[in-house]
């Protein structure tokens, strides 16, 4: 297990830590961070697990350890910070999480008792008798901190045993289950159970990642739901946020004018882009990454003091400030041998670029001597870090990994290319040996020859003689009769007998629930059969076709309907397939290939130009505009050329280049390689623009979107990414394909993407009904104008519009210059609505951003704020059992004040704003009436445990209510009676419901990030759930005519999908052909009669 291994001590002289984190006792120097250490604090304490996650260099360890800690700390949580280590032979991850949570409890309450070594984490944690008493004699709370949890996805490939050993583990401790085992001693001995408080949760999770990893994450949320609740992405900073980094620790060392101006080099100057200076046309990211901010910062403050300046001045800034991380690396390995550099190169990062770790016993002294160890942790580009009683050497930061990886690939490359001229060598003189001696050989083979002709002449000689005498006694032979012996069949078997019945009803039954068993088995990936597509597809139609006594089944169709309702054509193939490009016009050809070339052809063959490469050329494409050519190659670049075949310029990827494309505009070019990186050039300039992509494997292809808003990215991972060309954002991602994806192509009309992989598929996807990304907090959304627009609002104080069809945004944010407001959200088109921290709520005019009247004074702190559809009441919470109603026209009480008979825990207003819905802290629903602040009816309970969400249907006779015990029920408005049986959701609590405008049906949104959809009439579930989100669902809403469901999360973005009903043609469509009748007979049964069910083509493979 890796400690936290922060050695750097901060003071008034040296306030920036450089590439290493912030330490818990920094916290006076970390700045920049206030926001995202008040949510991330927040969402700590609401949630039993809680995940972050970010880019590389974001800083997520620093905000864990100077933000987050110090807070948890005040609050007498006691946070336990644990990194694993994931190399052979080390102690299981359980183990070392064991030793962690040991260590810091003796350190922090040594009077309390400490885990045995047989007994497991989740028992100790919930000994009926623990207690934790800090040495100020306060009771703490453990607060578990995984940091770095991708590597349990990159390192953790060499340990696969022990990964999925800590899964079941965690997810124990995350869902609160009680381990097999202790269940076993429990059924055999019931007094056991005492020694043990079961429900308690005496603990809490923090998982902490790069965002790159989450779909990894995603498939251990199918096992521990828990890891999909409560979720927080960390952003780089604003410019705002990177000032108070640099200014705030170091106001006697800097003036603000030098402190901008260190933020515009990195903002805007050239470490993003890898230059000097950016010509205007480049756009300039709005956001700064904190530890290149750090490392800049510190190297300026160094330099500094080697000039012996009392302070900054702009020569310093001007003179020092830019190419900082590659002179950083260049100065910290410059005069050692190269050895050591190649170290560093070969050792301590993956092939792939990401950071590894070498054993010191294992380097010093065979490698490295332990004087140049030590020169290398003084300059801070290596650190020591204690893994279970073992030091390991390892990179200070994962942001210096792309220089480490430029250094090694130029290195590597003139490697290769003296081993070239030494073969090359080699080669010529083998080849003028090989030519003397051919000649000798060629001397000694006529010699031969002649002496091989004399005796094939004698030879014939005697073959002709041969042949006459042979020919003589065939002349003498007799042909013979043959005799046809001819047999008769005789005898009818019977014809036409009757074709067999169809097997017993319940054999058919039974292979109905085969076929539905083993499709769902393939499509979670769990099949022993492997996973096929279209085999289950099949399989799913046949079963849906068998004639059957029982009621139809949905489920199972539903489920795969909505797993894949992004695919809209799947192709299966026997092999995998390859393209080429046009130019637009379809008046040139260009290709690329293995001998290295680039060659422009006109559409008659006629060659028109060929450039050539270092090594072989896997990419090609043209610009827009067609005068232009960029491919990518085997060599690691990037190359434009006219189409005359004159080189424009070169770009280094980092490594083989797999893919080029250019933007539908012709300024941008993306390349896509071997390194798991996506770069982006700016295609006139060939700068880069932006940080790299990073992906969890190599990348095979890259396209733009027609519309230049996406790119789309695949390769080894078998999933494809979608990003914001605006932000460099992941905006969503595509899984489906069983093997690496090759090649990527959108459609024309920019919604339908097509896909072919190793896999032996072509899949067409559509890709319209992706997340919408524009928010950066919590959001909240809504359809208007009869489902034309929908509208958001968020805790970032920005209200937008979006195109339901296209999911893009309509105009610009509109936002309100008032730093007290908290929540902004849409009333319609010309109003918007916002709660603000001074506890006031009020209307603003959207096109002039000026106050509508006055506004609403709330007394106290209110906990909960609700408002009706058109905001004509709105309903406050100003003690924890008591609630006010307000008109929104004067913004004064209407009616008595609402006194419930439970703590309020929700509340929502019907839709005309008549009614109010309260939800209890012990489960208690209750209804009242607005104008008077009566109670209507009985109160509703049912033993569900607290309220955590309430939706009345359009018609107000019905309540649908979501509580904490993970059930959903729906309650009659008209007989507080309840109506059917309760619906069960997994382990996730429903926080967000909505009827569908028909009222059959109802979608529930929970805090797993899932949505469900269910049958009102007799409350079946419509599908299995659809993971749609990152973080907890805020809430969800059917369009006006229930075709479409909008969801909102506090993971920041909104998503649109179809509302799709169980009809076994839309499987159909999704095929280009049925099963064989052979196939029929082994996949379904030779009992049962071939059927057809699409009416498509019988073959095994597409065409």
């Amino acid at each position: 297990m890796m400690h936290a291994a922060i050695t750097l001590r901060l003071d008034a002289d040296n306030p920036w830590p450089g590439l290493e984190s912030y330490c818990e006792d920094a916290q006076g120097f970390f700045y920049g961070r206030v926001h995202e250490c008040e949510k991330l604090f927040k969402k700590v304490l609401d949630a039993p697990v809680t995940v972050l996650f970010g880019r590389s260099g974001l800083g997520k360890t620093s905000l864990l350890h100077a933000g987050l800690f110090p807070l948890l700390r005040n609050e007498n949580y006691l946070p336990i910070y644990v990194r694993f280590d994931l190399k052979a032979g080390t102690a299981s991850l359980s183990r070392q999480l064991h030793e962690a949570v040991r260590t810091a409890i003796h350190t922090e309450a040594p009077d309390a008792p400490l885990p045995q070594d047989d007994e497991s984490l989740w028992e100790y944690l919930h000994r009926a008798d623990l207690e934790l008493w800090s040495t100020r004699n306060y009771l703490l709370t453990p607060v578990i901190v995984l940091d770095q949890f991708e590597e349990l996805f990159t390192l953790g490939d060499g340990i696969p045993g022990q990964v999925d050993a800590f899964k079941y583990d965690l997810a124990d401790l995350a869902e609160n289950r009680i381990p097999a085992g202790l269940a076993a001693r429990i059924r055999n001995d019931p007094t056991e159970a005492r020694r043990f408080d079961l429900r308690s949760h005496n603990c809490k999770l923090l998982v902490s990642l790069r965002e790159d990893f989450l779909p990894h994450l995603e498939d251990w949320c199918r096992f521990i739901p828990a890891l999909g609740r409560s979720r927080m992405r960390l952003l780089p900073l604003s410019t705002e946020e990177a000032f108070d980094a640099v200014y705030k620790p170091a106001e006697h060392l800097m003036t603000p004018g030098l402190a901008r101006q260190v933020i515009g080099i990195i903002a805007g100057a050239g470490l993003h882009s890898g230059a000097d200076s950016l010509p205007e046309d480049v756009e300039v990211p709005a956001d700064v990454e904190p530890t290149l901010l750090s490392l800049v910062c510190r190297e300026l403050n160094e330099e500094r003091k080697r000039l012996g300046k009392s302070a900054f001045d702009e020569q310093l800034v001007e003179e020092h400030g830019r190419s900082t991380i590659p002179n950083y690396y260049t100065s910290c390995v410059s005069g050692m041998r190269p050895e050591v550099a190649e170290f560093i190169e070969n050792q301590l990062i993956t092939k792939t670029g990401f950071r590894d770790f070498e054993a010191v016993e294992d380097t010093v002294p065979s490698r490295l001597t332990h004087e140049e160890l030590d020169q290398l942790i003084d300059s801070r580009l290596v650190r020591l870090a204690e893994y279970h009683g073992t030091q390991r050497i390892e990179l200070i930061h994962d942001v210096l990994t792309g220089t480490v990886r430029d250094h090694r690939d130029r290195r590597e490359a003139e490697e290769d290319r003296r081993r070239a001229e030494e073969a090359k060598e080699r080669e010529k003189q083998a080849l003028a040996a090989a030519a003397e001696q051919e000649r000798q050989a060629l001397a000694q083979a006529a010699k031969l020859r002649e002496a091989e002709l004399n005796r094939e002449r004698l030879a014939e000689r005697d073959r002709r003689l041969e042949s006459e005498k042979a020919a003589a006694r065939r002349l003498k032979r007799l042909l013979a009769a043959l005799a046809i012996a001819c047999v008769v069949a005789v005898g009818c078997a019977g014809w036409a007998l009757r074709e067999r019945a169809d097997a017993q009803t319940s054999s058919r039954e039974a292979l109905i629930d085969r076929l539905y068993a083993d499709s769902q088995l393939m499509l979670g990936e769990l099949s022993t059969q492997g996973s096929h597509d279209v085999k289950l597809m099949q399989m799913l139609l046949a079963a849906q076709a068998i004639p059957s006594t029982l009621p139809a089944r949905k489920y199972e169709l539903l489920t795969t309907l909505n797993k894949e309702r992004d695919l809209v054509k799947l192709i299966d193939l026997p092999t995998s397939t390859k393209s080429v490009a046009f130019n637009r016009d379809g008046s040139r050809l260009v290709s690329g290939g293995e001998d290295k070339t680039v060659r422009v052809w006109g559409v008659d063959g006629r060659l028109i130009a060929q450039m050539v490469h270092d090594d072989k050329v896997s990419s090609v494409a043209f610009s827009p505009d067609g005068s232009r050519v960029v491919s990518g190659g085997e060599d690691k670049t990037v190359r434009v050329w006219g189409v005359d075949g004159r080189l424009i310029a070169q770009m280094v990827h980092g490594d083989k280049v797999s893919s080029v494309a250019f933007s539908p505009d012709g300024t941008r070019i993306a390349s896509a390689g071997k390194d798991s990186t996506v770069r982006v050039w700016n295609a006139l300039t060939h700068l880069q623009v932006g940080s790299p992509l990073i992906h969890a494997g190599a990348v095979n292809s890259v396209a733009f979107s027609p519309d230049g808003t996406r790119i789309a990215t695949a390769g080894n991972e078998r999933l494809i990414r979608l990003y914001s060309t605006e932000t460099n954002r992941l905006i969503g991602y595509l899984p489906g394909h069983e093997a690496a994806i090759n090649t990527l192509v959108f459609h024309p009309d920019n919604r339908h993407l097509a896909s072919s992989s190793s896999d032996g598929t072509i899949r067409l996807w559509d890709v319209g009904w992706q997340r919408m990304v524009g928010h950066d907090d919590d959001v909240w959304a809504g359809f208007f104008d009869d489902g034309r627009r929908i509208g958001s609002g968020s805790r970032d104080r920005t209200v937008r519009w979006w195109s339901p069809a296209s999911g893009r945004p309509i105009g610009e944010p509109l936002t309100i210059d008032d730093a007290d407001i908290q929540y902004l959200f849409p009333v319609d088109e010309n109003r918007l609505l916002s709660f603000g921290s001074d506890d006031d709520a009020r209307l603003w005019d959207a096109r002039t951003r000026t106050p509508l009247g006055e506004p609403l004074r709330i007394p106290g702190n209110p906990r909960i704020l609700t408002a009706d559809t058109s905001v004509t009441r709105i309903v406050a919470q100003l003690e924890p059992r008591e609630a006010q109603v307000y008109g929104a026209a004067k913004m004064q009480p209407v009616g008595n004040r609402i006194v419930p008979t439970e703590d309020i825990w929700t509340m929502t207003l019907s839709d005309d704003g008549r009614i109010l819905a309260t939800g209890g802290v012990y489960g208690t629903v209750e209804l009242w009436d607005t104008d008077t602040g009566a109670r209507l009816g009985s109160s509703m309970n049912d033993g569900g445990g607290a309220v955590s969400s309430i939706a009345f249907d359009d018609e107000g006779s019905m309540l649908a209510v979501g509580y904490e015990d993970y059930t959903l029920r729906l309650w009659r408005t008209d007989t507080s009676a309840l109506a059917g049986r309760p619906m069960n959701l997994d382990d996730a609590v429903t926080t967000a419901v909505a009827f569908s405008p028909d009222g059959r049906t109802l979608a529930s949104g929970g805090d797993d990030g899932g949505v469900r959809l269910w049958n009102v009439r007799d409350q079946s579930r419509l599908g299995a759930p659809v993971r749609v989100h990152f973080g907890s669902v805020t809430n969800v809403e059917f369009s006006p005519d229930g075709t479409k469901l909008l969801s909102a999360s506090d993971d920041n973005t909104l998503r649109i999908w179809p509302v799709l009903p169980a009809n076994p043609e839309l499987l159909c469509d999704k095929l280009t052909h049925f099963m064989t009748r052979d196939q029929w007979k082994k996949t379904v049964s030779s009992e049962i009669q071939y059927r057809n069910v699409c009416d498509l083509p019988e073959s095994e493979y597409a065409g």
